[in-house]
């Protein structure tokens, strides 16, 4: 069994692709991937203006709002609304985006994968007691959006991942009350 877990306090933030921000990148691959050859990255970044998105050409993208009061988007000129109890939105990423900040700074979890290469799948999960979670995906990312225990052994701090391979199993409860988290499954096509 491979399980990993990637502390967000170990992210170092890296200027968006136009400029307009800076971005935490959770993991990539192949390992080492840069902008341009990633088949597969997830990352966290924090929204504190409105601006265009980078277009990635050829890559599919799922946005999620972690916190903040959220987003109102124009993808391709339809708008969609965006705050921390929607569901993850998926959309192509070579399509024009625009975002407008609906009232201060907004974190927000990125997946992109290439079209054609991989398929990404986002859920958020409640949890209010101790819950395994399997995965079949080629890559599973798990990020903690509250306190977590990792197998009554490892505390988890909101932002932190655990990422696991297919068909391993990783036993989460929630610290204090229920806690959520989003569920990240990469599979290549």
């Amino acid at each position: 069994m491979t399980v990993r877990v990637l502390s967000a306090a170990d992210r170092t933030p890296v200027p968006w692709k136009n400029g307009g921000g800076l971005t935490r990148e959770i993991a990539a691959y192949p390992p080492g991937a840069g902008m341009g050859d990633f088949e597969w990255r997830v990352s966290a970044a924090e929204v504190a203006s409105d601006g265009a998105f980078s277009r990635f050409e050829g890559v599919d993208r799922v946005i999620t709002v972690l916190s903040g009061a959220g987003l109102d988007l124009a993808v391709a000129g339809e708008p969609v609304r965006l705050t921390p109890q929607s569901e993850p939105f998926a959309f192509p990423g070579d399509a024009v985006v625009f975002a407008h900040v609906l009232a201060g700074p907004v974190s927000d979890l990125n997946v992109m994968v290439r079209r054609g290469l991989w398929r990404a799948d986002v859920e958020r999960l409640e949890i209010e007691a101790t819950v395994n979670l399997t995965s079949d995906a080629d890559a599973c990312l798990i990020l903690a959006e509250h306190p977590l225990s990792l197998s009554g052994l490892v505390a988890l701090e909101p932002g932190d991942v655990v990422r696991i391979e297919r068909g391993d199993t990783v036993k989460l409860l929630p610290r204090a009350g229920a806690a959520s988290v989003l569920v990240i499954e990469l599979t290549r096509i």
